[in-house]
């Protein structure tokens, strides 16, 4: 009888390991992403600096702390790809626009209130100090709610036949979705300042609330920083040990990469995504790579990269991880649209209101996570692409979190840093907030209070687990199918 009991559940134990097989082998494994732990990634990121500027001391500063968080990980080759900011040189608000700087701007309401203003790049080359101007001169514009690349874009429509603008300076009103009453700090919104050439006249952007202040008599502006060239910044890059079981040939790439500036703390706008990020190269050959993969399905090699240059159009990935790229398709004779480009943008999982003036207090009703897709094709880049979009899909834990749009990415829709990728042709995944809203480029996003961190920490593994899936060639693989019953009866056959 004892003999009889071993053996059924020797039986018994293959078949839980067939049904394991069958799951995956993801759900199987210990929680290694902790709302805790991205809570403190995010908290470091946030407190490196009250501005996360490219090219200032701040920038150099979060290099060296992601190299440092990625360093004590196994398995990663940690490197910096230094470059220089292109361009005309930058203008840089005093103390990097920092809130205790009041942003270098200074507004005097006609009443003689402080206004809290911010510069659009780029401000005219000549100091700015306007004393006592009549409201008259002053152009007054609503945000439409979109980026604007430069000063010049908002303007443009205004000026004169012969190129001039009869206005002395541009008040541009921004309004965050929905809450606009209850803000009073300026939001930034220029992205393309590498091209932004010095501007006629100053333009600088106020919050809703501070306008209404804008009535009668005259307005004084006087804007204080430096123009910086060269300016010099730098991309961390942490490449991932090659597959085990992929035999002497080398692997192929796969990229994964968020942007690391904002214009402050930028807390949940990209400590979020660079939280994510960081969680998956530190635990990714111990806990996520897969360790056994389809026949058919190649070896993949992750490059992780944290990318500088962002309100230059995203130069950090254009100047130099591209051209990275373009080395290792040549390297191994394949063409750059082989090569997956994942892009993990802005404000995942944020909250979309607070309470309070400047969205202080608690956050509420978290902002959906915008999956989007390049169209399917049938070389293998495109193809992993694809499968970590329906792996992702299929997760019912992201029902209420995922927007999922297949095939809907493409270089005339797109927005931030998953445009160079898409003008180079490749197959490209795009993590982003489904709604900018809440503290989104606001000095208010100040710490992790901004971000939903069940719902980051349910994502990132989400996230994890797919690539898994989809790197390891799982769905090609023969499903053993079946009940427990039918399995355990295959057994004892």
């Amino acid at each position: 009888m004892l003999r009889c009991a071993w053996t059924w559940a020797v039986v018994l134990g293959v078949a839980l390991l067939l049904l394991r097989h069958r799951r995956g082998r993801w759900v199987d494994r210990d929680r290694w992403v902790t709302e805790e732990s991205l809570e403190r990634l995010i908290s470091d990121y946030a407190q490196i600096s009250s501005t996360h500027l490219s090219g200032t001391a701040a920038d150099t500063a979060t290099s060296e702390w992601l190299r440092q968080e990625l360093a004590a990980a196994s398995g990663l080759e940690v490197k910096f790809q230094e470059y220089t900011l292109p361009g005309p040189p930058l203008w840089i608000p005093e103390d990097d626009g920092s809130p205790s700087s009041g942003y270098g701007c200074d507004l005097v309401a006609p009443s003689g209130q402080a206004i809290p203003c911010y510069v659009v790049h780029q401000p005219p080359r000549a100091a700015v100090a306007l004393q006592e101007v009549p409201l008259s001169q002053i152009l007054l514009l609503h945000d439409p709610d979109v980026y604007i690349f430069s000063a010049a874009d908002v303007y443009r429509p205004y000026l004169r036949p012969d190129g001039t603008l009869p206005y002395a300076a541009v008040i541009v009103v921004n309004a965050p979705a929905g809450q606009s009453e209850r803000v009073t700090e300026p939001r930034p919104f220029d992205w393309n300042q590498r091209t932004a050439t010095p501007a006629l006249v100053p333009v600088v952007t106020v919050s809703y609330l501070s306008s209404l202040l804008l009535t009668g008599g005259n307005v004084s502006l006087r804007l204080r920083g430096r123009w910086a060239a060269p300016a010099p910044t730098r991309n961390v890059l942490a490449i991932a040990a090659p597959p085990k079981g992929c035999g002497p040939g080398p692997s192929q790439p796969i990229y994964l990469g968020t942007p690391i500036n904002g214009f402050f703390r930028a807390a949940g706008e990209r400590g979020a995504g660079i939280a994510l990020l960081l969680q998956l190269a530190q635990h990714w050959n111990e806990r996520i790579a897969p360790r056994e993969r389809s026949s058919r399905c190649p070896c993949w090699t992750p490059i992780f990269g944290f990318t500088s240059g962002h309100e230059q159009s995203d130069s950090g990935i254009e100047r130099m991880v591209i051209p990275y790229l373009q080395e290792l398709a040549a390297d191994l004779h394949i063409p750059l649209s082989e090569i997956p480009f994942i892009s993990i943008g802005a404000g995942l999982a944020n909250y979309a209101h607070f309470d309070g003036l400047n969205f202080a207090g608690a956050g509420s009703g978290t902002t959906s996570i915008r999956v989007s897709s390049t169209r399917p094709k049938r070389a293998a880049g495109a193809q992993l692409v694809t499968e970590v979009l329906r792996e992702l899909s299929k997760d019912q834990r992201l029902n209420d979190l995922v927007q999922a749009e297949p095939g809907t990415l493409s270089r005339w829709t797109a927005q931030g840093a998953i445009l160079p990728a898409l003008h180079a042709g490749m197959p490209a995944l795009n993590l982003v907030s489904g709604g900018l809203r809440g503290r989104f480029h606001l000095p208010s996003d100040a710490d992790a209070s901004s971000v939903n961190l069940t719902s980051l920490a349910t994502f990132t593994d989400a996230f994890a687990a797919a690539l898994h899936c989809a790197l390891r060639g799982a769905r090609e693989e023969a499903d053993p199918g079946g009940t427990l019953l039918e399995l355990v009866a295959s057994v004892v056959r």
